[in-house]
């Protein structure tokens, strides 16, 4: 992709759709001079309502079933009009990033969904309004699905993220502060034990539990929500809190 100018209005919207949509992202912390060139990008894991920048960027480790929640700021950006960004996410050590990440999701600070680009960890906030950036530097909220561990060796990064304002410009923001890494246990599970949301904890939750009894992180089937102390296995202690749940209706 060649970075330049887009044109304005009506034609200029939709070629910047187009080239966010169609375009390979080259990893990149240069710009191309435009009024978002080089901003810093900020992750933050402690996902607020309303947003707040904490710049936490340090999490439990993951299992398969967990999800990933992180905010992202670039207040330097903060009451200025844009058409949107587009983002590209990575796992380090060149891990595969759909090996161990299912869904990807994700709201704009304009509240709507961000656009995902199929078979590639890449996500985009196309703007129509070409609203105004809150004074913040609130950009949006990204929902990532674990489907395999992610343990303390690794690191979840932005590989690139450009902005485009009113003057046409794509511009990179600078990623040198975009990344996150896992700590070494498991966030204990939050499961009240209606496994399958009928909001009653009665047989059939009983039998989901038994389905998974026994297994490991490791193992492909194994289910967060029933690993009620994050120790990574589905086992007796897990069995006496389903017990002190059964017959609730949470």
């Amino acid at each position: 992709m060649t970075i330049g100018k887009i044109a304005t209005g009506v034609k200029g919207v939709l070629l910047f759709i187009t080239v966010l949509t169609t375009s390979i992202i080259t990893p990149c912390n240069e710009s191309s001079g435009g009024e978002f060139a080089g901003m810093l990008l900020f992750l933050d894991t402690e996902v607020e309502t309303p947003p707040v920048l904490n710049n936490t960027l340090t999490i439990p480790k993951k299992r398969p079933g967990d999800t990933i929640q992180f905010q992202l700021f670039a207040p330097t950006t903060a009451d200025q009009r844009t058409y949107g960004y587009e983002m590209e996410l990575a796992l380090s050590d060149d891990k595969a990033f759909f090996d161990h990440i299912g869904n990807i999701s994700g709201k704009g600070f304009t509240g709507t969904s961000l656009r995902r680009t199929p078979g590639r960890p890449r996500i985009a906030a196309l703007i129509l309004s070409i609203p105004t950036v809150p004074e913040n530097g609130y950009l949006g909220q990204i929902n990532l699905e674990v489907i395999k561990p992610l343990e303390e060796e690794t690191t979840l990064t932005v590989k690139t993220i450009v902005m485009a304002g009113l003057s046409g410009e794509l511009d990179y923001l600078d990623i040198s502060e975009a990344a996150i890494s896992f700590t070494g246990t498991f966030e204990p599970s939050d499961s009240n034990g209606d496994f399958d949301g009928d909001f009653d904890v009665d047989f059939a939750d009983f039998i989901a539990f038994v389905g998974v009894f026994g297994l490991s992180i490791s193992d492909t089937n194994f289910d967060a929500r029933m690993d009620v102390d994050g120790d990574g296995i589905i086992n007796f202690v897990d069995f006496l809190a389903f017990v002190d749940a059964f017959g609730n209706n949470p």
